[in-house]
């Protein structure tokens, strides 16, 4: 599932930052602590085009699922209590450039309104 290759391309990848096992030693001689990086798939990056992102998460498989442009669909295993410790989370995405910046832009084509969501958490046991 992890990584231990080097990373010199843009991607897209998943891991859990705040948990330990996250994180591997990749230094021979010293220490290189790096993000494991979960189920890799390349993307050209910032090439002036619109691409397709789509976010599913089931509560009843506890999975998020994402697809990247047609690639195929990446399942998120999220058991919320367990690595959160508690059922109330917020979710977000999140990047970076490395040493380098770049323009990166996102528009929603479909939002779930505050009050249905709210709703459903409500009528979640």
């Amino acid at each position: 599932m992890g990584t231990s290759k080097p990373l010199v391309r843009n991607h897209i990848a998943w891991n859990y930052p705040a948990l330990t096992s996250s994180y591997k030693d990749f230094g021979i001689i010293g220490s290189k602590i790096r993000l494991i990086h979960n189920d890799v798939k390349e993307f050209p990056g910032s090439d002036g085009k619109w691409h397709e992102f789509n976010v599913k998460w089931s509560y009843a498989d506890h999975t998020l699922t994402y697809k990247f442009d047609g690639q195929d669909p990446v399942k998120v295993p999220i058991i919320v209590n367990n690595i959160f410790g508690t059922t109330q989370v917020y979710w977000g995405f999140t990047g970076k450039t490395g040493k380098s910046n770049e323009l990166n832009q996102v528009a929603f084509k479909k939002n779930i309104e505050y009050s249905d969501y709210v709703t459903k958490l409500q009528s979640v046991p």
